[in-house]
């Protein structure tokens, strides 16, 4: 599959993303893990290998910011945005703070990730604030997906796991950008 394979209405947002995760995956990895004083001469190969999966790992992160917050409609926050959050889509009004695992952030980070939502939400009444997680803890959960409803500071954000985040972003499209970021990775990395 290339961005030639892309439905018409997408063709030119899968040629500009191509480019955009080629880049990401092309990035130069550091190749030494970090030293720990408890590390046997058997493990280090280990922690290579972990090394390698963990940068893979934190670029598909990126990849996967880059592709929701392009798509059509939507725009990537990066870093920097007074809202602190990720994604927006002003069209649709939306909003999304996104993570890769439902684990990513701790309670802490968590609870500052919905105050920065029910901000937005208390400025923006309109939004639908969305905390989104791409993967759940099975595949399954993943696969399924979820939607579910907080109440946070007396605002109702709404949380998007696994496929639901990219039917969410991209409604009927999400399985063939799925399977074309798959691609991508298999090709580039």
């Amino acid at each position: 599959m290339t961005f030639k394979d892309a439905p018409k209405h997408l063709e030119t947002y899968f040629k500009e993303m191509e480019k955009e995760i080629k880049k990401i995956l092309k990035k130069t990895n550091r190749t030494t893990p970090t030293h720990c004083i408890f590390d046997t001469t058997s493990k280090k190969g280990d922690k290579a290998i972990a090394l390698s999966i963990k940068q893979l790992e934190m670029k598909k992160g990126e990849i996967v910011q880059i592709v929701l917050g392009n798509y059509p409609e939507f725009q990537d926050l990066k870093t920097g945005d007074t809202s602190g959050l990720d994604i927006k889509s002003d069209d649709k009004k939306i909003i999304i703070e996104l993570k890769m695992r439902t684990n990513t952030d701790n309670a802490s980070a968590r609870k500052t990730n919905y105050d920065k939502l029910s901000k937005f939400k208390l400025n923006n009444p309109t939004y639908e604030c969305v905390y989104g997680c791409v993967n759940d803890d099975t595949e399954i959960k993943t696969l399924n997906g979820s939607i579910k409803t907080i109440t946070h500071n007396n605002v109702e954000i709404k949380r998007y796991t696994g496929i639901e985040i990219f039917k969410l972003v991209c409604g009927d499209d999400y399985n063939i950008v799925i399977v074309f970021i798959k691609y991508l990775i298999d090709t580039y990395n």
